[in-house]
């Protein structure tokens, strides 16, 4: 679905706060914090687009610990950083850029930007609050780019970005209605397998489900199908239940063909996300490369899904780059900041990233 101007700014310029310093005569520091469901970090940039300073902390999505805690973590993740980096706390920024999962709608996005400038370590000129997906996709290409991120860890979102501040989305829905793709995908897929090949309610597709109900019932500490429902009721834990792909990636490995078609189906619903963001590339860049910048875990079993991912992005009408990170997400935030400011940092973006794949 396309959205515009999807990405959010607060903003607070030096001429609102003089006593803080002047960019002409002070060294010049960008923050950028990158914060997930289950944990998050930040980076201080010096004018070189070094990281001089970095921390980590919990999750940091508002949806799970509500605003004040994120406010409160963010203000921490700051400080600790400028700490790493050998500056006193009142240092000032030129911008602070945070990308976080949850942050994806307006009101919650001021609430985070106009908290966090109250904070004695997060005195900066420039706010930038933004879903995470745009820091990853700022921190393989940069700000102003067009470039594609598609998450697939625990769970999976594909998010598109164009230069004129448009944007797209497949995915992102969580665990009931997406996660297409993810790691709770593969576990899901090879669980309801062993389920419905046991009841004969369809035939197992490739090979047998053997190897996967035993590596099932092992991972789980369970003797039975029926004992299986005591981790599905009256909650999943997700993070567990979706670290069961690790066994089925596993079983792939040692040849098990059950387990391979399960990969094949997973490469297959990652490619289908890019193929859905791609009609909202500005017309003028819709046959140029595409960076797809590849987030998450699952991308470690890229020989298991690549044919059945390649298979349906063949279909676009442009080459698509798979790229990984090698820098930490929150560089990207700090850049989507510091774009809001006369100053940018000079990082190096085609250092920030690994090629997994080109397409002619």
């Amino acid at each position: 679905s396309t959205q515009v101007n999807r990405t959010v700014w607060y903003v607070r310029r030096v001429a609102d706060r003089p006593d803080w310093f002047s960019m002409a005569d002070a060294p010049l520091y960008f923050a950028g914090i990158e914060g997930g469901a289950s944990k998050s970090e930040c980076v201080i940039l010096n004018a070189a687009g070094e990281i001089i300073g970095s921390s980590k902390n919990d999750e940091l999505n508002q949806w799970l610990i509500g605003v004040p805690k994120v406010v409160e973590r963010v203000n921490q993740l700051v400080a600790d950083a400028k700490n790493a980096a050998g500056l006193p706390l009142e240092t000032p920024l030129v911008s602070l850029g945070i990308s976080a999962s949850g942050a994806d709608k307006e009101e919650p996005k001021q609430q985070i930007a106009a908290g966090v400038a109250s904070q004695p370590a997060c005195k900066a000129d420039f706010y930038h609050v933004c879903t995470d997906t745009f820091g990853s996709i700022a921190a393989g290409v940069g700000p102003g780019k067009a470039g594609v991120v598609l998450i697939a860890g625990t769970g999976s979102n594909c998010a598109l970005q164009n230069p004129d501040g448009s944007s797209g989305n497949c995915g992102g829905w969580g665990h009931l209605f997406g996660d297409e793709g993810s790691g709770y995908d593969i576990a899901y897929t090879a669980i309801k397998l062993v389920f419905e090949v046991s009841d004969r309610y369809t035939t197992c597709p490739a090979g047998s489900i053997d190897v996967l109900r035993q590596k099932m019932f092992t991972y789980f500490g369970v003797a039975s199908l029926q004992d299986m429902l005591s981790h599905f009721y009256p909650t999943i834990k997700k993070p567990f239940f979706a670290a069961f792909a690790l066994q089925v990636v596993d079983a792939c490995k040692s040849g098990d063909a059950c387990a391979q078609w399960v990969l094949s189906q997973i490469g297959s619903r990652l490619g289908r996300h890019v193929v859905a963001v791609h009609p909202d590339v500005t017309e003028e860049l819709k046959t140029k490369r595409l960076p797809v910048i590849c987030v998450g875990s699952v991308w470690k079993s890229w020989v298991h899904i690549k044919d059945s991912f390649l298979k349906e992005t063949a279909t676009l009408p442009c080459p698509v780059a798979l790229l990984q990170l090698k820098g930490p997400v929150a560089i990207g935030a700090a850049v989507l900041g510091a774009a809001l400011s006369p100053h940018m940092p000079a990082v190096d973006y085609s250092k920030n990233v690994d090629v997994l794949h080109e397409t002619a």
